[in-house]
């Protein structure tokens, strides 16, 4: 009885073929690189990934990858939807998973640092203002206003705790740079007590 040597080799090379290439990708999804030089490289990438991450991975990828977007259109890197496309997929394209998470949280940590910042010049402006005698509508609408920029402020910073947290998990040791806020965004405008009479002028000689 003859034996099928050449069939069970072929058998054999190719299980190790099969082995051999699934060695070749990082065992962590979070270290395999992005593939994104075009828009059907990533696209073509985001599928193949997909399978090897959870689901709560794959919204986190998401988000950062718009996080990085978001980043790319406050900074004027780009205009136009083609435009920051390509700038977007020059940002990920060649970098881990890791990388692109925590390039992503650096940036949303920037946007929510300034919001908080904005946010809390904002009440203390508005916690200084001043109104006419006896005018309470308008003071309760402002006292309302700013306390629910309190709540805002206070959920930021929530926000911003969770996020440098996850930058931990990613490896990230320094927090990201504030980014700087430009001179006037948040003009003063204190409501000033207005006198009854109009002030008399002191008259003049010639």
């Amino acid at each position: 009885m003859r034996r099928n040597v050449g069939g069970g080799m072929a058998k054999t090379l190719g299980l190790l073929a099969c082995l051999a290439l699934a060695g070749c990708g990082p065992s962590n999804p979070l270290d395999e690189r992005v593939s994104a030089r075009t828009s059907l490289d990533y696209t073509m990438w985001r599928t193949r990934i997909a399978d090897r991450l959870q689901a709560a991975e794959k919204e986190e990828l998401d988000a950062m990858v718009e996080e990085v977007r978001l980043g790319i259109m406050v900074g004027g890197k780009a205009s136009g939807s083609d435009a920051i496309n390509d700038a977007l997929r020059q940002e990920i394209d060649g970098r881990t998973v890791r990388e692109v998470l925590a390039d992503g949280c650096g940036k949303k940590w920037q946007r929510l640092d300034l919001e908080k910042r904005r946010m809390d010049e904002l009440i203390e402006r508005d916690s200084h203002l001043r109104f006419k005698e006896g005018d309470t509508e308008s003071r309760a609408f402002v006292d309302e206003q700013v306390g629910k920029m309190k709540l805002r402020s206070a959920e930021i910073a929530l926000e911003l705790q969770t996020v440098e947290r996850r930058l931990t998990e990613l490896g990230v040791t320094r927090r990201p740079e504030p980014i700087p806020e430009p001179k006037g965004t948040v003009a003063p405008a204190p409501v000033v007590e207005e006198p009854d009479e109009a002030p008399q002028r002191l008259p003049t000689t010639n």
